[in-house]
């Protein structure tokens, strides 16, 4: 596939609408995928959301343009997007360390943050094996929380989350599995976005289920394929194959992800992570 040129495509649009309202609707079509996959493997590939992305780009031409120019502070917290220069100066301030007023110093220090360009290199030696298999519709019932995750699926948010539950919550939920995926309990990420320029999603542990209990949330996932790869490992491992789906697999092969949840069954060190593909 041609993923990796066609981002590129979409990080000179980026570069080129700086000072405009930035369509991530427009993004995913100019790298000729979904909105959902373009802001996954901007997140994996880069280690950022793509709104930090643009905000420290927009951050750096500004300051560049203050330091060169004798353009207001008002009109330029206009021209990046921001209501007023008070929300221009304090994000300014996060990022720079110092005011816009005070950097148009010449000997003042601010930072610098590139247009980024990726490239991919895929290393032999760590084969990832998968199967493909297309499975019926299926409805999970569960526990859930939205979590804020990191670019390499890590988050505190679902640790403290796991931590929560109790064998009484586990014993329910092996009571109601209907069967499938051999009652093992899945992990379930769902309606990945941004918000605030972190990366955010629903996490669900639950079962598959016939019938919903009144007190557990639910979740319906359609008919589709899916592409499953096995690891097997603690944690890290399943963490580090995660990464490497959207960075190796993805890019390197001929299926994208689907806008749908995936989710990862886990018994002793033997896991499956499951990715609905098109």
């Amino acid at each position: 596939m041609n993923d990796l040129y066609h981002m590129n495509l979409a990080m000179q649009y980026i570069e080129d609408h700086l000072s405009e309202e930035i369509d991530y609707k427009k993004l995913a079509q100019i790298a000729m995928t979904s909105e959902m996959y373009f802001k996954r493997l901007f997140s994996f590939l880069s280690g950022m959301p793509l709104s930090e992305y643009i905000r420290n780009r927009r951050l750096t031409q500004a300051a560049f343009e203050l330091k060169t120019s004798e353009i207001k502070v008002i009109d330029l917290a206009l021209k990046y997007g921001y209501t007023s220069p008070d929300a221009f100066t304090k994000a300014f301030n996060q990022l720079h360390g110092v005011t816009p007023s005070s950097s148009r110093d010449l000997q003042s220090n601010i930072k610098s943050y590139p247009m980024l360009t990726f490239r991919l290199d895929i290393q032999g030696g760590n084969p990832m094996n998968y199967k493909l298999i297309e499975k019926e519709p299926f409805t999970v019932a569960g526990y859930g929380a939205e979590v804020v995750v990191n670019s390499e699926c890590e988050s505190q948010d679902i640790n403290s989350f796991l931590n929560s539950l109790t064998e009484e919550h586990y014993a329910k939920l092996n009571e109601i599995s209907n069967g499938q995926f051999d009652k093992k309990i899945l992990y379930v990420s769902s309606d990945y976005e941004e918000k605030n320029n972190t990366s955010v999603q629903d996490f669900y542990v639950g079962v598959t289920v016939d019938q919903v209990p009144e007190d557990l949330k639910c979740l319906t996932i359609p008919k589709q394929t899916w592409a499953v790869f096995t690891i097997s490992g603690e944690w890290e491992e399943v963490n580090d194959t995660w990464t490497r789906i959207y960075t190796e697999w993805f890019p390197s092969s001929t299926y994208e992800p689907a806008d749908s949840p995936e989710f990862m069954v886990s018994s002793e060190n033997q896991s499956e992570v499951w990715v609905a593909v098109r």
